[in-house]
């Protein structure tokens, strides 16, 4: 009955977005993606870690951006016009990453994706950030990354309250202007 249900799970067909960073090509399940959106204005947070960028308005809401190149410490490059900031939904909170460029939606099926552990070497541990690897059609290379474990739950909660002390700061130092025009 076990093996019916792996075999199961290794043929369900899933939906991955895949992006650049650098010269290597990721993906991630898109169930997490909200929206992918060109390159914005983004508001840079002082005092907190070099992989967070900033902060974009979307929709009217503030929400931090994590340069995803930097925290998967790649190389950094100049923002340009060119990238874009993929929204993403972890642990109940939206956050964006940042990404040299947005590929394509694959579908793929659960047995195309190599695990990580049957591919790394056993001296390198469990590497949780990275779900598998997947060999295109075309005899390309794309890591496949696991959300779940690219940012802790307390990761993302730190960023939206870092965010939401600077949205009160700025709301604060409004009205004591305000106070002091009037």
């Amino acid at each position: 009955m076990a093996k019916k249900k792996t075999t199961q799970l290794a043929e369900r067909t899933q939906s991955l977005v895949s992006f650049r960073l650098a010269d290597q090509l990721y993906a991630m399940p898109i169930e997490p993606v909200v929206q992918i959106v060109e390159m914005v204005a983004i508001t840079p947070i002082p005092n907190v870690s070099p992989s967070v960028e900033g902060v974009i308005n979307y929709h009217g809401t503030t929400i931090p951006v994590i340069n995803l190149r930097q925290y998967l410490g790649l190389p950094k490059t100049p923002i340009s016009p060119d990238m874009h900031i993929m929204i993403v939904r972890i642990a109940e909170r939206t956050v964006g990453l940042l990404m040299d460029s947005v590929l394509q939606v694959m579908d793929v099926v659960g047995g195309q994706i190599a695990p990580a552990g049957d591919i790394l070497p056993t001296e390198m541990g469990e590497v949780q950030i990275l779900r598998g690897v997947l060999n295109t059609e075309d005899a390309q290379v794309v890591l496949v990354l696991d959300l779940n474990h690219l940012f802790s739950a307390q990761q993302v909660q730190s960023l939206v309250q870092v965010t939401q002390r600077l949205l009160l700061d700025a709301a604060a130092d409004e009205d004591s202007d305000q106070e002091e025009q009037a």
